[in-house]
């Protein structure tokens, strides 16, 4: 077999590798920093397994959803909870109930900086290390089996992915079971891994330090004031608003987006997952107006499951029932695909120039570009360059952390 699927549809889910029955289908990544199928055709057997099992080729509807969604805001409700995670805290109260009655929750883990890997959890502390946002693509070929055995074995399974992590586990598993339990959250689509492993390496060439710590969603400064976080060698703490965060800005842009989030099946109302998480950005009723500092998600429930996973930590959280339409506006991507502007430029500059001077050059004129890939060819200039756009963003780390700097150590008091 040559091909399972288009490569510009291709999720990186990895089932099809899970499910070969000859092991002939390896994950590899290509130069753009994706994982793909790599088929090994002397040992292939044409048995065509990987097509039938991949969500890509065969298109499966979730049975018994309501006929319309029902949206709600909701919020953990103590501060503890709500300065450990990203959003509103709603998966974490939900997976630690799960915990508490002996069953398994699979989600995604950060592994040190940039590593993520979906990973079985069965007790608290191991659930724990699935909170927060990772704006990294999660590693899933070898969990899918483990999926399966826990469910065939009668535990109670709740499983969290990003769409197309779900309608992969739906199709690997061939078939709905009552004691699985899927919760999507809500995604912008995925960066590019190697233009992440560059960003930070030329960080280090930059401030003469290596990242050793780093959160996608610091909430120090509020839930709305998105910040993203790094902590260096030495304990040195980097504070840059996600808005201006170098890596960050372009992976909004989708400069180095997965080729297939352009064009997400999933970013629709009729979504696979039981319940559905999101952040309530534009959140405008009264009940939960005190969290709105703190953090609110948005959550969809498409099943009878959904309302029993709310039912279980209503004594938890805070949650009033929203319209429809309040819950589009508020988060485009439940309607909306993720653009990717100028995704074929970036990689053309960073091939030549890196990854800081690719992101500045790309909103740059024309005759600009052509100049600085002309000076960057020698390498002295380059790394020059590469090192001054790395400083920058201490630059306005610092700026942040002066600024706030009370309500940061406030924080840390408070929360340590």
């Amino acid at each position: 077999m040559k091909q399972i699927v288009e490569k510009e549809k291709c999720t990186g889910c990895g089932v099809c590798a899970a499910v070969c029955p000859k092991e002939a289908i390896t994950m590899k990544m290509d130069k753009s920093g994706f994982y793909y199928p790599v088929i090994d055709n002397d040992v292939c057997i044409e048995c065509g397994k990987c097509q039938r099992s991949c969500h890509c080729c065969i298109k499966r509807t979730k049975d018994n959803v309501y006929d319309k969604n029902k949206y709600y805001a909701v919020a953990a409700k103590t501060d503890k909870d709500l300065m450990s995670v990203s959003s509103g805290g709603v998966f974490f109260k939900i997976a630690e109930q799960f915990i508490v009655n002996g069953n398994i929750v699979y989600g995604a883990m950060q592994e040190g900086v940039g590593e993520v890997t979906h990973v079985r959890a069965d007790s608290i502390e191991s659930v724990k290390k699935l909170r927060r946002s990772k704006y990294l693509q999660s590693k899933t070929t070898d969990i899918w089996k483990q999926v399966q055995q826990d469910l065939e074995t009668g535990k109670k399974v709740l499983f969290s992915g990003v769409g197309c992590q779900i309608a992969a586990l739906y199709a690997f598993l061939g078939k709905d079971y009552p004691n699985l339990y899927t919760c999507e959250v809500i995604c912008h689509g995925v960066p590019s891994y190697s233009v992440f492993e560059q960003y930070l390496k030329e960080t280090k060439e930059g401030l003469g330090k290596e990242v050793r710590e780093i959160c996608f969603r610091d909430k120090r400064l509020g839930w709305k004031n998105n910040q993203i976080s790094m902590k260096t060698d030495g304990g040195k703490d980097i504070v840059c608003a996600s808005g201006i965060h170098p890596f960050h800005k372009g992976y909004l842009k989708g400069y180095y987006s997965r080729e297939c989030c352009a064009n997400c099946q999933y970013a629709n109302l009729e979504r696979n997952a039981d319940i559905v998480l999101a952040d309530f950005w534009k959140y405008a009723g009264e009940k939960l107006g005190a969290y709105k500092k703190k953090g609110i998600s948005l959550v969809c429930c498409r099943t009878d499951k959904a309302d029993e996973l709310l039912r279980k930590i209503e004594n938890q959280v805070m949650q009033e029932e929203v319209g429809e339409e309040e819950a589009i506006k508020s988060c485009r991507h439940l309607t909306h695909t993720p653009k990717q502007r100028k995704r074929k430029l970036f990689f053309e500059l960073y091939e030549k120039s890196g990854f800081f001077i690719a992101q500045w050059l790309c909103e740059k004129p024309r005759a600009v570009q052509k100049l600085f890939l002309h000076i960057v060819e020698n390498q002295v200039y380059r790394r020059a360059i590469q090192k001054k756009l790395a400083r920058k963003q201490i630059g306005v780390s610092m700026k942040i952390q002066s600024k706030y700097r009370k309500r940061l150590e406030d924080f840390v008091k408070k929360y340590k």
